[in-house]
């Protein structure tokens, strides 16, 4: 993909090489193969086997908006993504986990750990093709536009389904452009996976949304306007307010348009904005005092809610 690319760490945490994403597998240790073919502009494959006795980490940087979605068939993963609008996401996942994430950009680190060997599978979206695969003009498909805010990064994760299952197996059967067919069968099923990994989530967040009482989410929000400088984690907020997180997440979506994390970010900016407006207060003191131990994250946050810089409103303007 077009300036994306991967780095991989040596066990001393020191840059071991720099290569792009299409020659990813160069320099991991132990057994590997992978593929990587660009079925369209704007549109790669990716297929990796590892078999290594050590953890293998991966620093990796996308700086233009993209589309991943993909399952992991064996091995163990987890890592941190940091987003564009300051947001750090720390996801992971076994065998049988799926995902789709799409972001502006974004950059982070990724570790499959050693135990068993690592099976992924990843389709890699990029303009021209990203608006062929995530609509923008229906937000319902994604469940995740915020009233408020233009579509900024949207996730999901999941388990391989008897579909997802059979989808997979048609991938690897075909994995190799020996013909043209064979490419446009590729094209074809990118499509079909992503379509039931998004309908899956969709689901999944319908049934959790059917059991959300209403006075469980506005328990959750209190909590959170009541510890905006250093809120509960996701799971302690969802114990406090009845829920499991999948559920509280749902009812933050049905009721406030965003998720848990947008909702924090929502209002400690609103606080921040109100602080610098009407206490004087520096943008440095209204972002510690919201709860952001990052000035620069603060700015960007701000930017994205309210199209200027903190310094429009603070007293050091």
């Amino acid at each position: 993909m077009e300036n994306s690319q991967i780095s991989f760490i040596s066990q001393d945490g020191c840059d071991d090489c720099r290569v792009p994403l299409l020659n990813g597998l160069q320099g991991l240790p132990g057994k590997k193969w992978g593929t990587a073919v660009r079925l369209f502009s704007g549109l790669e494959f990716v297929c990796v086997k590892l078999d290594s006795h050590n953890d293998i980490a991966m620093r990796f940087q996308r700086d233009h908006a993209f589309l991943e979605f993909g399952c992991l068939l064996s091995g163990h993963v987890r890592g941190c993504s940091h987003l564009c609008n300051g947001e750090k996401q720390h996801f992971g996942g076994e065998a049988g986990q799926t995902w789709f994430s799409h972001c502006p950009k974004a950059h982070g680190t990724i570790e499959y750990l050693s135990g068993q060997p690592i099976w992924v599978i990843i389709f890699l979206v990029s303009a021209p093709l990203l608006d062929t695969f995530i609509p923008s003009n229906q937000p319902d498909i994604m469940s995740c536009r915020n009233r408020n805010e233009s579509l900024i990064s949207f996730n999901g994760t999941g388990s391989v389904t008897p579909e997802v299952s059979q989808i997979v197996r048609q991938i690897m059967q075909k994995n190799n452009l020996s013909n043209e067919l064979n490419r446009l069968y590729l094209i074809s099923k990118s499509y079909e996976l992503l379509f039931h990994l998004m309908a899956d989530k969709h689901k999944n967040d319908s049934n959790a949304l059917s059991s959300v009482k209403p006075e469980c989410v506005y328990r959750a929000s209190r909590i959170i306007l009541e510890n905006l400088e250093s809120p509960p984690a996701l799971a302690d907020l969802a114990k406090q307010s009845g829920l499991c997180t999948t559920s509280l997440n749902a009812g933050f979506r049905k009721v406030f348009g965003t998720t848990v994390f947008g909702y924090l970010r929502q209002e400690r900016l609103s606080k921040a904005k109100h602080l610098m407006e009407h206490e004087n207060k520096f943008a440095s003191e209204a972002a510690w005092e919201v709860g952001y131990s990052s000035l620069s994250s603060f700015h960007r946050a701000f930017y994205t809610q309210y199209g200027v810089t903190p310094g429009h409103y603070s007293k050091n303007n």
